[in-house]
């Protein structure tokens, strides 16, 4: 090897090693600082009675970790039976009406129970049906279109869930 890249290895090491020493010289700074810190709170107040107050704090920490878990489950109950899947279909029952004023419309939650809504639009008037529905099937017949509006429900609700995870 001649001289030039002898010379430039060695700096090369030598600007590691100063980044490393900057690296090193900051950990130090920021360990030296809590410790001056527990140093003042220890002389203030004696050893003893800073690990009681930190013990204290650290339980109080537990405490209401606790209860935030125990709120966490609580939503997710609440939000298992919560509507969070919808579909809608949109059609015309009577072809002498004019356009898809008519609708089918599901509302389910995370076990596909809920209800399916429809109205049907005509010249006479609107009526307007609900049925049950559990586990994503209904004991009342449904229509072809109250049959779509669950499909679309269900498909989009694995979809966005799948979505939110992916995002997450």
């Amino acid at each position: 090897m001649d001289t030039q890249t002898i010379n430039l290895i060695t700096l090369i090491l030598l600007a590691i090693i100063f980044v490393w020493q900057i690296y090193l010289t900051l950990t130090v700074k920021k360990y030296l600082t809590g410790k001056k810190q527990l140093l003042k709170e220890a002389q203030e107040q004696g050893v003893d009675q800073v690990l009681i107050k930190h013990q204290k704090a650290i339980k109080q920490l537990q405490a209401r970790a606790g209860d935030l878990q125990e709120i966490s489950e609580q939503i997710s109950r609440v939000a298992a039976k919560s509507i969070t899947k919808v579909g809608v279909v949109r059609f015309n029952p009577f072809g002498d009406t004019g356009g898809n004023q008519s609708f089918a419309i599901s509302l389910l939650d995370s076990k596909s129970n809920g209800l399916v809504l429809s109205s049907l639009f005509g010249r006479e008037g609107t009526r307007v049906y609900c049925k049950e529905v559990k586990g994503g099937l209904s004991e009342f017949p449904l229509s072809e279109e109250e049959k779509q509006s669950i499909a679309a429900a269900q498909y989009y609700g694995v979809q966005k869930e799948l979505e939110f995870k992916n995002n997450n």
